[in-house]
């Protein structure tokens, strides 16, 4: 029932199968809903009613769909008895703006329209593929959103994190956290801006552009794996406005726009435009584990299995942008490891897709030797999603070596070569696993070449009748390099600062590596990538000046960020380009601000009333700057903080007034960390701001005088006192730790942390 309930909205579906049934109504505003078909998760149908009659003297119906099957909506004005029927044909996604449907006065009428597919293209394939999925239930039966299989992969992504996704109010996220999408709207007039986003499912949600009682396009993300091994996308709008939307999936780093012009109602149900890969499932194995925070400096951390295998993970000065706490966690086994001889041994590395600007290497030392014609090395992302064959460095040593550019899983087992073929039939998403699955074979025939006793580069047995005396192997290895650098690397070159350089530099650092280590190395492709890396530097000191010139003019802090990760890739490569660093204090210099309140309990008969204490202490802590950026550091930074008593007492024949005599105390800000490390599919940080802080301890006492008994003084720093029982799981002494921070798209705000610690017999509430 929408617009102040004057219209009724029924839909009857038909699947692909000639199954019929009931669309199941949810409201979402007043204006708008939704309804779903097959599965409570699985959004079908978003249909929202406008009162248009200052414009044009109708109401306006107007919905988007999420599905292609057959459906017939009927919308009843219960005012009037007029009826519109929308017929939406069986294969067509059916987007639809109807700006002449109900006169607002007048006889009754019933008129029947039939809806025309503004979809992509392919809606036969996905017809049918749509119907495998909806049809393999009865109608009124709930279908399934994932296989058995699929859902046991999203548990254990639930835990491990299958996605880098963080929901914000302009940010969807679908799928387990897999698939974030945003949106940016231009209107009739030229006015443009961001859509905000609302989850509805784990699915699905809608954004907004105008107002937030009206939904302008709703979107879902479904795992159809299990019917062609891709993710699928589906939109629907309520809006004709131009926007263009950016689908990213966080696991692999692909990113797929979708663009509407202006005028235009569209559905689209795209079914090929997230591939999947080959996924397992990893069995970790926790107590084994191990973790440290690595600093940008560099640095290491081992960890042993149950087995005795020791993985030692080296992190160089350059790969990491900020300090990173870094966790090793051996696998135990791995689910639907396509490798016939088995696991030999494996590790998890988190923070998945953290990457990395310069090669770490792991060293994976198994406690007896594995023979080199058996040895298969590979990698995963995310909780086993994606699943490929990874090159080793072609060392002699029993020992494992691999030289990796982002945190996920890495292993090796025994295989075959025809474990290898099948795999290379499994390519992964994202080019850049693709490019090290493809390199696997070139860098595991070196490497068993040099430990059966050979010299590397010369494999094969006719090295003088190849280019340059280069084995096989390595030509292999020099053309899979050469076409990346045509296919995946040239046309990724940023040349403004809203490209996406960072993840250039990342691909960019993995091709020089690759090349030095399994091309001979070849001198044209390492002189053409040192060509695209001081171009990039370049440019990284050109978008440096700009942004401090942005944040100064906006007082935008966001711009800060950006500077510092400037900053710290042209120091880090060593490239020479200089900047002026002070800059960055300048624009990342703010006030922290601290305000607690905390009620006590109701302390009943003192002074023959029920009394309840109310404490607030404040803080305001000038020009300070992040800790671990230039301009920032790690002494102890000194502020007052005020206590504020007050108290809260019930109606009763006894009315108590009080005094607060004491002192006042310090707030201490040890330090502020801001992480700006690079994570796949531009993901944010675990704990991208943190904060180490002691909040003093204040010490008031208190004197009631009532009407009814004498004076009595309570004494005690109640306020600390319930504040350290609040924080329990936050306090190291003498300092607390605030983590997890929310940021803000703009005005005073930069970023804040609330606790909301209540109800209970005593209560809290604190923003920093």
């Amino acid at each position: 029932c929408l617009n102040n309930q004057r219209f009724q909205v029924d839909v009857r579906w038909t699947d692909f199968q000639g199954n019929t049934g009931s669309g199941q109504a949810i409201s979402l505003t007043g204006d708008t809903g939704y309804f779903w078909f097959f599965s409570a998760s699985n959004v079908e149908l978003v249909v929202k009613v406008v009162d248009g009659r200052a414009l044009n003297s109708y109401f306006w119906v107007f919905f988007g769909a999420l599905s292609n099957v057959a459906y017939t909506m009927n919308v009843t004005d219960t005012l009037t008895g007029s009826v519109k029927t929308y017929v939406n044909p069986s294969g067509t996604f059916g987007s639809v703006g109807d700006t002449a449907a109900f006169l607002s006065s007048g006889g009754v009428t019933v008129t029947r329209a039939v809806t025309t597919d503004v979809g992509k293209g392919g809606e036969e394939a996905a017809s049918r593929q749509l119907a495998m999925r909806e049809s393999l239930l009865p109608p009124g039966a709930a279908a399934p959103a994932r296989t058995r299989d699929a859902a046991r992969r999203s548990e254990t992504a639930a835990v491990t994190g299958a996605g880098t996704c963080v929901a914000t109010n302009t940010s969807l996220c679908l799928n387990d956290g897999r698939f974030r999408v945003e949106v940016a709207w231009t209107d009739f007039v030229g006015n443009t801006g961001v859509g905000t986003a609302v989850g509805l499912t784990g699915d699905t949600g809608y954004f907004w552009f105008f107002s937030s009682n009206n939904v302008e396009l709703t979107v879902k993300a479904l795992d159809a794996r299990v019917l062609n091994g891709r993710f699928w996308l589906f939109y629907g709008a309520l809006s004709n406005v131009e926007y263009r939307m950016t689908v990213t999936d966080t696991l692999t780093g692909v990113i797929n726009t979708y663009s509407n012009p202006s005028g235009r109602f569209a559905s689209v149900g795209d079914t090929a435009g997230f591939a999947a890969g080959y996924s397992v499932a990893a069995q970790l194995d926790a107590s084994h584990g191990a973790s440290s925070v690595i600093p940008a400096s560099g640095g290491s951390l081992s960890a042993t299995g149950a087995d005795g295998t020791v993985f030692t993970l080296t992190v160089p000065a350059g790969a990491l942008l900020s300090d990173e706490e870094i966790t090793m966690t051996p696998v135990s086994g791995i689910d639907r490891l396509p490798l016939s001889g088995g696991l030999a041994a494996a590790v998890e590395l988190s923070p998945e897709g953290l990457e990395l600007f310069q090669p770490a290497t792991l060293v994976i030392a198994p406690p007896a030797p594995i023979a080199a014609g058996d040895e298969i090395t590979f990698a995963w992302r995310g909780a086993g999603d994606e699943f490929f064959l990874f090159p080793p460095e072609p060392l002699a040593t029993s020992s494992i070596t691999l030289s990796l550019f982002h945190l996920s899983g890495y292993g090796v087992g025994r295989g075959s070569g025809a474990d290898q073929t099948a795999q290379l039939g499994r390519p992964p998403e994202s080019p850049d696993d693709q490019l090290e699955q493809s390199l696997q074979g070139p860098a595991a025939e070196e490497r068993k070449s040099v430990r059966n006793g050979g010299t590397l580069g010369k494999a094969a047995a006719t090295r003088s009748l190849r280019p340059a005396g280069k084995s096989a192997a390595q030509i292999l290895a020099t053309n899979t390099l050469t076409d990346y650098f045509l296919h995946v690397l040239e046309p990724a070159l940023p040349t403004s600062c809203t490209d996406d350089w960072k993840s250039f530099l990342v691909k960019l650092a993995i091709f020089k590596q690759r090349v030095a280590a399994l091309t001979g190395p070849d001198i044209d492709l390492l002189n053409a990538a040192a060509t695209y890396r001081n171009t990039v530097y370049k440019l990284l000191a050109d978008c440096y000046d700009k942004a401090y010139d942005t944040c100064k003019a906006q007082k935008d802090p966001t711009q800060g960020e950006e500077m510092s990760k400037y900053w710290f890739a042209l120091i880090s490569s060593q490239s020479g380009t200089t900047v002026d660093v002070s800059k960055i204090s300048k624009c990342l210099t703010f006030e922290l601000t601290f305000d607690s309140f905390v009620q006590e309990p109701p302390i009943p008969n003192l002074a023959g009333a029920t009394l309840t204490f109310r404490h607030q202490a404040n803080a305001v802590v000038p020009m300070i700057t992040f800790s671990n950026l230039p301009g920032g550091n790690d002494q102890n930074i000194i502020e007052d903080l005020k206590y504020i008593p007050s108290w809260i007492y019930d109606p009763g024949d006894s009315k108590c007034g009080f005094t607060a005599s004491g002192t006042d105390t310090v707030f201490i800000v040890r330090s502020i960390f801001l992480d700006i490390n690079v994570f796949a599919g531009n993901g944010s940080p675990p704990n991208p701001l943190s904060l180490r802080y002691d909040p003093g301890h204040p010490d008031f006492s208190f004197t009631l005088t009532c009407e009814s008994a004498p004076p009595i003084t309570i004494t005690a720093p109640r306020w600390r006192q319930f504040y350290e029982a609040f924080h329990a799981l936050e306090y190291e002494n003498p300092f607390f730790d605030a983590k997890d921070w929310s940021k803000t798209a703009g005005g005073d705000k930069y970023a804040f942390k609330t606790y909301d610690n209540g109800p209970s017999p005593a209560t809290e509430h604190t923003e920093i």
